[in-house]
């Protein structure tokens, strides 16, 4: 067998086992050459194939990333959008309700404020109903102590409320029916004032009369219970001190009118009582009078005393009863706007 040297060119003859060994042993290099090149091309492949894989997942990652965040932008986009177009469909609803609702509530406001008027004109009525009544109340009593002291002689004259002049007249009788004058009186349930005195003399000069009484329901601490306002012919007295007061005036003007008719006593005498009883005098023995009247009237008070106060519980309760018909009457007129009408009675009752 030749082989070929790869050096010179030249064959030479070899014999069968160099051959072999040869072979051999060029098989052997060029095995494990080959396995070299094939483990070298396994690692770079591998290599690659691990570095293409990374280098895919790195892509993908970013892709998914990309993607993710283009998913949340736009889902905060539409979010954005949603509540924009809520708020604005929520302005809109509650624009067009208060239009709508703008009338309905003008309406209300006005009825509201009709049946607030209609309370305080009730209540305001109600009040004057009040004062008015106990006014004619304490009139009526007046009047009463009036005639229980004169028995049947005197001419008690009550003027109708509106009429000019005092509350009541009194014209004074002696047991023969011979009038002897006049009082007026005047009831006012209300505190004294100074301004009553002009209008009373004027009522005075208009009947001809020289005394008049003023019953005030609250006087003044340093009037006391009898208090003479004006040279004994203008007293101011409480309530309670009517009939004792009647009682004194009827007694001097039956007396100054029988001296003044007897021919017993000359002009000057008479002249002599008329202007003792214009006199300081006079006012100061009728005060105290008065004062010996009260002490002994204190005990006869003290016994009715209960019996007032529970009196005065009845007519608190009906005062309260009164004024909760009447805001009841005027609400019902006010909700039903005049269609429904509790009518009142001119006493103030319904």
């Amino acid at each position: 067998m030749k082989i070929q040297c790869p050096n010179c060119k030249e064959y030479f003859e070899t014999d069968n086992q160099l051959t072999a060994e040869i072979e051999a042993k060029f098989r052997q290099q060029s095995e494990k050459a080959l396995q070299e090149e094939r483990e070298r091309s396994a690692k770079a492949l591998n290599d690659a194939q691990e570095k293409l894989a990374k280098e895919t997942e790195s892509v993908v990652q970013a892709k998914m990333a990309e993607k993710e965040k283009k998913l949340a932008d736009e889902k905060k986009k539409f979010n954005d959008e949603k509540k924009e177009e809520q708020k604005r469909i929520l302005a809109e609803a509650r624009a067009k309700a208060l239009e709508e609702n703008v009338v309905a509530l003008r309406e209300k406001d006005i009825q509201i404020k009709q049946m607030q008027d209609a309370v305080k004109k009730l209540e305001q009525r109600a009040n004057q109903g009040s004062q008015q009544i106990q006014g004619e109340a304490l009139e009526q009593i007046v009047e009463e102590d009036l005639r229980a002291e004169s028995g049947k002689f005197d001419i008690i004259e009550r003027i109708a409320k509106g009429t000019r002049g005092a509350d009541i007249i009194q014209q004074v009788c002696n047991n023969h029916d011979k009038r002897c004058g006049k009082i007026l009186w005047e009831v006012k349930n209300a505190k004294w004032t100074e301004t009553w005195i002009p209008k009373l003399k004027e009522d005075m000069e208009r009947e001809s009369v020289d005394i008049s009484v003023i019953v005030v329901k609250e006087l003044p601490e340093r009037f006391g219970e009898i208090r003479n306002i004006e040279a004994s012919r203008i007293f101011a007295i409480k309530p309670n001190m009517v009939r004792f007061v009647s009682a004194i005036l009827r007694k001097q003007l039956i007396d100054f009118y029988e001296q003044s008719t007897s021919m017993k006593f000359a002009s000057e005498q008479v002249q002599s009582l008329y202007d003792y009883l214009k006199s300081n005098g006079f006012g100061m023995r009728f005060k105290k009078m008065g004062e010996q009247y009260m002490e002994l009237k204190r005990l006869h008070d003290e016994d009715k005393m209960a019996t007032e106060k529970r009196w005065a519980k009845y007519d608190k309760s009906l005062e309260i009863m009164m004024k909760n018909m009447l805001a009841f009457s005027g609400e019902i007129n006010a909700i039903s706007y005049g269609e429904i009408d509790i009518p009142l009675l001119t006493d103030g009752t319904v």
